[in-house]
Formats: structure tokens, sequence, C-alpha cells
């Protein structure tokens, strides 16, 4: 906010890791979503 006074609290949800993380939502991505599906997965072969 020192370096932009339009930058409220609200930004830092939005910026946060896990907000990061969850939004990659792609096949293979970070998204928690996605791993749980990749571990499903994976249990299963092995």
């Amino acid at each position: 906010q020192a370096l932009e006074p339009g930058v409220t609290d609200g930004v830092y949800k939005v910026l946060s890791p896990e907000a990061s993380c969850a939004s990659r939502q792609s096949f293979g991505g970070t998204a928690p979503e996605q791993v749980r599906a990749r571990v499903a997965e994976w249990r299963l072969r092995l």
C-alpha cells in the first residue's frame, strides 16, 4: 500500500500462496482437487 494506495487488503487473499495453488485447475495442476484426483488415480494403479 505504500507503493500503490489503491491496493486493498482483499488483494492479499488473491495473491496468497493458497489462492495461487488453487487457481491451477489444468490437468496435473496444483489445485487441491487436481492433486486429489491424481492421488486417487495412482492409488488404483499401484
